[in-house]
């Protein structure tokens, strides 16, 4: 009987690779701006499950192919569409539609954010509602001079604790519904007494 080994975990929507030491996870749907769709989501688990377990792996960097990081959840895309057409592992009703966004929204990025090993988030072009709760998970996030952010609805926000206590200034962008250009996060995300 022949030795079987394990093969590596095929992505379709990121790519994953271990090297020197880093566990290097990358949104790989540029042509979507890396829209975050819930086969994505479920992607990015596996992978950041497998960089955890792996004794070479001492820190998960996470990045986006193309210019932007991501313009947050995809709702349109062939790909979304034909995802909705897969059996869902919940049932069809209205409650079953809210279990599935909490499940791959708050419940995905509250396991991100204590993940055993820590996270390095590199940011760029656009990052937009979803994907500025997935940026929040990281330990540590680097922006490039090109960032567009704008947090999520305000019904359901990450943004204020991401940001420090910053209240007033906060409490405007997330009611105007603005992006943030790179010059102003580093003012929102950088305390004056660091």
């Amino acid at each position: 009987m022949a030795n079987a080994t394990a093969a590596a975990p095929q992505f379709q929507q990121i790519t994953y690779r271990v090297q020197d030491g880093l566990a290097i996870v990358t949104l790989n749907r540029p042509r979507v701006a890396n829209a975050i769709s819930r086969r994505m989501t479920r992607e990015l688990d596996r992978a950041f499950d497998d960089a955890c377990l792996d004794d070479r792996v001492g820190c998960i960097v996470l990045l986006a192919a193309g210019k932007h990081f991501s313009s947050g959840h995809d709702l349109g895309t062939p790909e979304h569409f034909a995802d909705k057409e897969f059996p869902q592992e919940l049932d069809r009703r209205p409650r079953g539609s809210y279990l599935k966004w909490y499940e791959n929204d708050l419940q995905a990025c509250s396991r991100w954010r204590r993940l055993r090993k820590p996270v390095v988030c590199a940011v760029q072009g656009l990052c937009v509602y979803h994907a500025t709760a997935v940026v929040a998970c990281a330990d540590v996030i680097v922006a490039a001079d090109n960032l567009k952010y704008m947090p999520s609805l305000l019904e359901v926000n990450l943004f204020p604790w991401a940001a420090g206590l910053q209240v007033h200034k906060i409490k405007e962008i997330m009611l105007t519904q603005r992006f943030v250009l790179a010059p102003e996060a580093l003012e929102v995300f950088i305390s004056p007494s660091l």
